[in-house]
């Protein structure tokens, strides 16, 4: 997966923020008698302005997903698939634990909805 994130700040507390991503996926599954190989490819887009306060920054942001992928080999003749609504909104809310380490909680909507927790530091 190749991710390109980029920060523009507008001020000392809030910043532009925007990440373009790749990533090309690739797995088996099986049952019984019968394996498929599942293939698949995901862009994403997002966009969003955040604000910090002291170890806390809020960022809303607006994203489109594409995914493509290609099952092959299973007993129903395999097939294609897609997400059906590619567009995504959200908040991320980052939690700094040290001045590159933060605790994430990502609550979104669309195609890909739900909430996410995941412990992030950067280089």
């Amino acid at each position: 997966e190749i991710y390109l994130r980029q920060e523009f700040s507008l001020s000392e507390s809030t910043a532009i923020q925007g990440l373009v991503s790749y990533g090309y996926y690739s797995g088996e599954e099986t049952s019984d008698n019968d394996s498929a190989d599942i293939d698949w490819s995901q862009v994403a887009v997002e966009i969003g302005m955040s604000y910090r306060v002291n170890n806390l920054k809020i960022m809303p942001f607006v994203g489109y997903i594409d995914v493509d992928g290609d099952i092959t080999g299973a007993e129903e003749g395999g097939g294609s698939f897609e997400l059906e609504d590619p567009l995504i909104q959200g908040v991320n809310f980052d939690i700094y634990v040290e001045t590159t380490a933060f605790i994430r909680i990502r609550l979104q909507t669309g195609s890909q909805s739900g909430g996410y927790l995941s412990f992030e530091r950067r280089y």
